[in-house]
């Protein structure tokens, strides 16, 4: 796959050549009342970063961080390759934050969880309202590694340090991407169809639009803010 300046996430699995789908996920009119990230409960963790705020838009309204995946596609299109294990979905637990805040995986993906800080943290990973593990990682322990089946969105949290959020997004194709600072995404070889185009953000919630490939350059945009 060829990856675009501005593409944040892509699929590192073969496709079949197509059309190029590509866009900008956007957020209009009041946005949404979003914690805010009271780091004085653990003075260690110093004094925050982006990857604590669960909205990050542009001066244009381009919303950071939204997973745009497509739905509906022919089986016998761009499936993903089993002939080789899926490399992991790695996050890493840095300034008391997850890095990346967001990311999009392949169905099958295992997920590795890196604590790089000089403290303890206290891995909690949910799908919806499940637990599915909780772990402790003190300073210098070893990556947590877990096989994560049946699940459409990982949450990860840390016990001991609230404002700390992590998401990995699952999709049965090869097909997704997360956009950049400015909205954009773009996902490469799309076979000729007709999908339904899902973008998923933590605290704009999900949309669903239809799309139709049939040309070299399929352009989509999204606006998060408007009544479907």
């Amino acid at each position: 796959m060829i990856a675009l300046p501005w593409l944040l996430s892509a699929v590192a699995a073969a496709v079949v050549p197509g059309a190029v789908l590509q866009g900008r996920i956007t957020v209009s009119g009041p946005l949404p009342a979003r914690p805010v990230a009271d780091r004085t409960l653990d003075p260690a963790c110093g004094n925050g970063s982006a990857g604590d705020d669960p909205l990050l838009t542009s001066t244009s309204g381009g919303v950071q961080n939204a997973v745009v995946r497509l739905l509906g596609l022919n089986p016998a299109a761009g499936v993903h390759s089993s002939s080789a294990p899926l490399a992991p979905v790695v996050v890493l637990q840095q300034g008391c934050s997850y890095v990346p805040r967001v990311q999009a995986a392949s169905r099958g993906q295992p997920v590795v969880i890196e604590n790089r800080d000089p403290l303890l943290h206290n891995l909690h990973a949910f799908a919806g309202r499940k637990g599915l593990f909780n772990v402790a990682q003190p300073k210098g322990s070893a990556p947590v590694k877990r096989e994560v089946s049946g699940v459409d969105v990982l949450r990860l949290k840390c016990d001991i340090h609230p404002w700390m959020a992590g998401w990995v997004v699952f999709s049965d194709t090869p097909y997704f991407a997360v956009t950049d600072a400015d909205g954009r995404f773009a996902i490469q070889g799309v076979p000729a169809g007709s999908y339904e185009l899902s973008v998923w953000h933590e605290l704009l919630g999900a949309r669903t639009v239809k799309v139709q490939v049939s040309a070299e350059a399929v352009e989509v945009n999204v606006d998060l803010g408007q009544t479907p």
